[in-house]
């Protein structure tokens, strides 16, 4: 496979999970300390998306949550979707 062929298909899964989370995605991501920390940000973007009325708000509150976190955070997200999402 290409690098470009797998970064396609690093950022397509990245994107289709933010539709199809599972629930405690945070808990399998980041198996350390700062889960429980990650999960309470999250779900205040959950909040705050959905207060605002915009359509599709847990995907949005997702890539907000994405880019929230500092380069290690977003890196445990990313290898753990490309390593476990089959969508």
């Amino acid at each position: 496979m290409s690098n470009n062929d797998q970064t396609f298909k690093s950022c397509n899964a990245v994107l289709m999970y933010s539709f199809n989370f599972e629930q405690d995605f945070i808990k399998k991501a980041f198996s350390n300390d700062m889960s429980s920390w990650y999960e309470q940000k999250f779900k205040q973007f959950c909040k705050d998306t959905k207060e605002s009325g915009v359509y599709g708000y847990t995907a949005l509150a997702f890539m907000n949550f994405y880019a929230y976190l500092d380069n290690r955070g977003k890196n445990d997200l990313i290898n753990y979707i490309v390593n476990n999402y089959k969508g």
